[in-house]
């Protein structure tokens, strides 16, 4: 299943194909998407097909919160854990991170941890 093949008629036409059937799409419908900056090949695959329809998309470039900002937001979100302990901690899977290329820190996984710390 290629989700290209699917997105790309449904932004040009509004109009979703399901098994021969066709569902519009509703007034206001918007689509977000993200694209992760890895080096993989199939990732560069991706990318080019991606590429090849910039022209259907709106592009805002949204940089990467610091560490600091991160256990801000995390603090803020999840007052139970000390903001020393939430600070401490993304400072070390940041140099984890350093230390192994293929290791990204996300920041949606940031804030799960900080679900799952905060709940226990």
């Amino acid at each position: 299943f290629d989700l290209l093949s699917v997105l790309i008629p449904l932004i040009e036409t509004e109009v979703l194909t399901i098994q021969d059937r066709e569902v519009p799409i509703a007034d206001g419908f918007r689509l977000f998407a993200t694209q992760a900056l890895s080096s993989s090949s199939t990732a560069e695959m991706t990318r080019t097909k991606v590429l090849s329809s910039f022209n259907l998309w709106a592009h805002v470039v949204v940089y990467s919160l610091s560490l600091a900002e991160m256990a801000h937001v995390v603090a803020q979100q999840n007052p139970s854990i000390p903001r020393f302990f939430v600070t401490s901690f993304l400072s070390s899977l940041n140099a984890l991170a350093g230390s192994h290329a293929r290791f990204r820190l996300a920041f949606r996984d940031v804030l799960k941890w900080g679900r799952r710390i905060g709940a226990a």
